[in-house]
């Protein structure tokens, strides 16, 4: 088996420039190779994902991060929609709100590598 080292894909959505700094800031701490879409609402989010706009080529994630409290479309919306797709509903998904992620920081660090480890194999083993 040919170990292949690409970046993970990651969709991060989210509104509030602070939380998205501290999730930047996490990716960079865990020293993960990491291409970091951020989408600053609901519509943006489904827009990237069913490659709309100005997301027209992008790359399905590999992982979504998602704010639950979002404008223009909520974040359970959001979920909803991705869940209901065939195309999108195994991709495996984090939700965040403010105050879980200002409270999980720590444990984030813990469990995040080891997520990001087992994805990584997925990909390279596919």
């Amino acid at each position: 088996m040919k170990m292949t080292t690409k970046p993970l894909e990651i969709l991060l959505v989210e509104d509030n420039k602070g939380d998205i700094g501290l999730i930047t800031e996490f990716f960079s701490d865990a020293k993960v190779l990491i291409n970091l879409h951020i989408a600053e609402d609901g519509e943006e989010a489904l827009r990237f994902l069913y490659d709309k706009d100005k997301f027209l080529g992008s790359k399905l994630p590999d992982l979504i991060i998602l704010d639950l409290n979002l404008p223009k479309k909520d974040g359970r919306e959001v979920l909803r929609e991705i869940k209901e797709n065939s195309n999108l509903k195994n991709i495996p998904i984090i939700i965040l709100t403010f105050p879980v992620l200002k409270r999980t920081y720590s444990k984030l660090m813990i469990f995040m590598p080891m997520l990001i480890s087992l994805n990584l194999l997925t990909l390279t083993n596919s």
